[in-house]
């Protein structure tokens, strides 16, 4: 189950702020055809992302309130997924069953942040 707290969002942002520097240091002209397009998709991708870090409203609500793809849909398919063969693997469900009233909290205030930014 995926953190959305202040200081996990600000980490993740980072994150891709360090995979596009990185990607911008490869020299594409040593590259083949096929891992150039790769390069440049990549790059692409990071830009966009990139594009939306100040729009928090925006990216509240689409994340959070999305009919698809959101963190209860995530969370049920996670359980699905999950393999329940043995006391070990029934353990770790129960511990992110355990952990999702946290990740709904935090579901909550961004939501509310969103919609307070408009």
């Amino acid at each position: 189950m995926n953190n959305r707290s202040p200081t996990q969002d600000a980490a993740n942002w980072a994150r891709v702020r360090q995979e596009l520097a990185q990607a911008c240091e490869i020299d594409g002209s040593a590259l083949n055809s096929k891992d150039k397009v790769s390069l440049d998709m990549f790059i692409e991708m990071r830009e966009t992302n990139l594009s939306f870090e100040l729009v928090v409203g925006y990216r509240r609500m689409t994340l959070s309130a999305s009919a698809t793809g959101n963190f209860q849909t995530s969370f049920a398919e996670l359980l699905k997924a999950s393999p329940t063969r043995t006391v070990a693997q029934a353990e770790q469900i129960l511990a992110r069953m355990a952990a999702y009233p946290t990740r709904v909290s935090q579901e909550l205030v961004n939501l509310r942040e969103g919609q307070a930014l408009g």
